[in-house]
């Protein structure tokens, strides 16, 4: 961890969102997910499909807020930024924009897989899987957890980034 200032945590140069970040608009934390993006993979293409995906995840989660009262875009957008510090490839970074947007709206996995394709649907898929499975008590949550994780590990590792980086920031 650099630096004693606990708002603006990071782990190595893979930015964890400092928290002033988290008060920015969601269209300022677009457009510095655009500018990591363009940093390190300037496709117009996949810049098109981002903002598809902002677009999308935008509009289906509207009024919707997280608990601290701030729009629930914002989450998505910290996540999706995040992976793009990572330096994922565009369907993570979507999929990461959308991961909620089945779990939480009226949106189904069968739209995903329309508007945006096979394997951003899979990814989309797979991380709403890891949540869905109850449980009764903690340790069995938690087995369950890995679980679940390990098999998704053996298809798509992309999967557990996502989740892994949708924790990170919850």
């Amino acid at each position: 961890m650099k630096g004693n200032n606990m708002n603006n945590v990071k782990i190595e140069n893979h930015g964890v969102i400092p928290k002033e970040e988290e008060q920015a608009t969601p269209e300022e934390l677009y457009g510095r997910l655009i500018d990591k993006i363009k940093h390190y993979h300037p496709s117009a293409d996949e810049l098109h499909m981002i903002e598809k995906a902002y677009n999308f995840a935008k509009n289906f989660h509207g009024d919707q807020k997280r608990k601290s009262g701030e729009p629930y875009i914002i989450h998505p957008l910290c996540v999706a930024i995040i992976l793009a510090d990572l330096e994922m490839d565009k369907e993570t970074i979507i999929a990461g924009m959308l991961h909620d947007v089945v779990e939480d709206t009226s949106v189904t996995i069968e739209e995903i897989r329309e508007i945006f394709g096979d394997e951003i649907a899979y990814l989309v898929d797979g991380v709403t899987k890891l949540k869905r499975i109850p449980t009764s008590t903690k340790e069995e949550l938690q087995n369950e957890n890995l679980r679940k994780m390990f098999l998704s590990m053996a298809s798509d590792i992309r999967v557990i980034v996502i989740k892994l980086v949708d924790r990170l920031h919850n």
